[in-house]
């Protein structure tokens, strides 16, 4: 004979739940990202002239071989835009802890400072001996150094920083480009442009990546805080199925927004 137990609404509350966007984004770009590794060891036919700087009239494209590439585009952004979206809820949890700005202000940098200190002292090493590698862990690490300071300013001062990086980025790079003589110093390629300076190597300049760190952080809902349960990369709410759904509904409409825009600049 089976009993019925009551359980308490404050137990079914406090359940732990994924917030189900972010979990979705992840996972997806994972898998694209696998896929471009493996073509990377395993694909006799890839190419890496799928974008306009790298193309030449003529060159075989073979439809295959160009979205198997293509597609892997929108892996960085996504993984930059993930950052932005846990420091946005870490930092949100740590002021409703009461912690002060410049504790927490502390943390970002420690954590910027490290992520960046990966690409030369782990990647490079294993990836490519004898040089320095700058790669999407310079630009996410160095995204989170400069929203030290920008997490400060308002949302449209935000949209309008992360916009303008992604519209203007090119005219902004050539502007740089003049004012080195065409040829760019080590300032403008960690920023701007990458580029070789003898063992280093700046594959993922700062700026272009910078711009959707403040994207990510505007489409947090404001309900999450209340809800937040966990800073870390594995994000977790506890809350009520509604405001799961309405959470999922409004991230994935930013993420979708971003990476449309991702996917008609690359």
């Amino acid at each position: 004979m089976r009993t019925k137990v009551a359980v308490p609404m404050a137990v079914l509350k406090s359940t732990s739940r994924r917030l189900p966007a972010l979990d979705w984004l992840r996972g997806l770009v994972m898998v694209l990202m696998t896929v471009d590794h493996a073509s990377g060891t395993f694909n006799a036919g890839r190419l890496m002239t799928d974008g306009l700087a790298l193309y030449r009239p003529g060159t075989p494209l073979p439809a295959s071989q160009f979205l198997t590439r293509w597609i892997t585009h929108l892996c960085a952004p996504t993984f930059v835009f993930l950052a932005g979206s846990a420091l946005a809820l870490s930092v949100q949890k740590r002021e409703a802890a009461g912690e002060s700005p410049r504790a927490i202000d502390r943390f970002i940098l420690a954590r910027g400072l490290l992520i960046v200190a990966l690409d030369p002292l782990w990647m490079s090493p294993v990836f490519t001996p004898g040089q320095v590698l700058l790669q999407v862990l310079y630009a996410i690490g160095g995204s989170l150094i400069a929203m030290v300071a920008l997490r400060r300013l308002g949302g449209r001062w935000l949209a309008g920083i992360g916009l303008a990086l992604v519209f203007g980025g090119e005219a902004l790079t050539g502007l740089a480009l003049a004012a080195t003589g065409g040829e760019p110093s080590l300032p403008v390629a960690l920023l701007l442009t990458g580029g070789r300076f003898g063992p280093l190597l700046v594959a993922y300049p700062l700026l272009p990546w910078l711009a959707w760190v403040p994207s990510a952080k505007l489409s947090v809902p404001p309900e999450v805080v209340e809800s937040f349960a966990d800073a870390s990369p594995l994000i977790t709410v506890s809350s009520s199925p509604e405001a799961v759904s309405s959470t999922a509904f409004r991230s994935a409409t930013g993420l979708t927004v971003t990476l449309t825009v991702c996917v008609a600049l690359s």
